[in-house]
């Protein structure tokens, strides 16, 4: 078992829930292209990933 507060090395494990709409309206859909764009193209390779494959769903 870890101890808590201690600088020891080890494997840190999460648990991360990301929920996805169903359907998006045509402000939702706004809002993220808007967000998309502020992000810029080659600041965050990963995050253009993540856009793509959300415009895939929804696109």
């Amino acid at each position: 078992f870890p101890r808590l507060g201690s600088y020891g090395r080890g494997d840190q494990l999460l648990r991360i829930i990301v929920e996805t709409p169903a359907k998006l309206s045509g402000k939702q859909r706004e809002l993220l292209q808007e967000l998309d764009r502020s992000f810029g193209d080659e600041s965050q390779p990963m995050t253009k990933r993540f856009f793509g494959k959300v415009k895939e769903l929804f696109g």
